[in-house]
């Protein structure tokens, strides 16, 4: 199979379909990316910029903790908001995005009404669908919390212990240290491919969706077939469009950390303006999805091509590779 043919095919796709582009921005809005290499954040190091923000006596203490809780009280609930938002925004997005690259494969740029009266008529299954990008994780979760159990009893077992044998004590730590590199290599590998996996099975079923005008459960199931029959090419592509995003999330990230490196610097009293911070993040996200619109873009209409040509070579009796 010719998948870089495939990528060429996409980008004209990309050239003659207008609407599309409108969908990929509102998906690079409420969508959150799967990123390898680098990604946006703002753990900043104070003693870079000598801030001196320890409290020092008990009034400056609570001071501290009145000004975080009084920050942080508006930043969540915006953020409760916009998640709230974005989960029943993505199926319609996605679901637009996915329409405008399957006429465009057809050479059609179908006007916004036509694509999102295609979109509103699917958002039922897509809706469902969105629910596993809350469920998955969660059960991931708990999965790693099981993964990391043993290390956690052996943590406690060694800690209420009085005195020890040092044979015991050597014994322990080496076991820590195994049982934690174990731990570390699962908890990577459940994120890679739960991430891998998630993020594949989304955009086919919600393609399934949309072209074949299915159900969830059986656009779930068509998507989890194609998954398992095509692991290996669709790894790879996940992982490049990983690191792409990771390229690009470090990329939003300078100009940002640019910008607030003199405020923060010369902050009054040594400490940080939440504002400003807050304002920083609002532009991060804001450039980042300006950055991973042509992405998306290219992604979802990559992963529409991919799903015309390997449904059309299983209806056919092809084995594709």
């Amino acid at each position: 199979m010719d998948y870089v043919g495939l990528a060429s095919q996409a980008i004209a796709i990309l050239r003659q379909t207008r609407t599309l582009w409108l969908f990929a921005i509102l998906i690079a809005l409420v969508e959150p990316s799967f990123a390898l290499g680098g990604s946006p954040s703002f753990n900043f190091d104070f003693n870079i910029f000598d801030f001196n923000i320890a409290p020092r006596t008990p009034a400056d203490e609570g001071a501290v903790v009145r000004t975080l809780i009084l920050a942080l009280i508006p930043v969540l609930f915006i953020l409760g908001l916009w998640i709230i938002a974005t989960f029943f925004v993505a199926p319609l997005a996605r679901g637009g995005i996915v329409w405008s690259a399957w006429r465009g494969a057809a050479g059609e740029d179908p006007p916004l009404s036509d694509v999102f009266r295609a979109a509103q008529a699917r958002y039922g299954p897509l809706l469902i669908i969105q629910a596993l990008t809350l469920i998955v994780p969660v059960a991931l979760a708990l999965v790693g919390a099981i993964v990391a159990s043993p290390a956690i009893g052996l943590i406690a077992l060694l800690g209420g212990t009085r005195e020890p044998p040092l044979g015991v004590v050597v014994l322990g730590i080496a076991a820590l240290i195994v049982v934690l590199l174990v731990i570390l290599v699962a908890v990577v590998f459940l994120f890679i491919a739960g991430a891998i996996v998630l993020q594949s099975l989304v955009t086919l079923a919600s393609i399934e969706v949309m072209v074949a005008g299915s159900g969830a459960g059986a656009a779930l199931r068509t998507a989890w077939q194609l998954i398992t029959r095509h692991l290996g090419p669709i790894a790879v592509i996940a992982l490049l469009f990983a690191v792409l995003n990771g390229i690009i999330g470090a990329l939003a990230a300078l100009p940002v950390t640019a910008i607030l490196f003199v405020p923060l610097a010369l902050a009054p009293g040594g400490t940080p303006p939440f504002g400003l911070l807050f304002a920083a993040i609002l532009i991060l996200a804001l450039l980042t999805a300006l950055f991973q619109t042509p992405v998306q873009a290219l992604r979802y209409t990559y992963f529409t091509l991919l799903h015309r040509e390997w449904t059309a070579r299983e209806e056919a009796g092809v084995i594709s590779r």
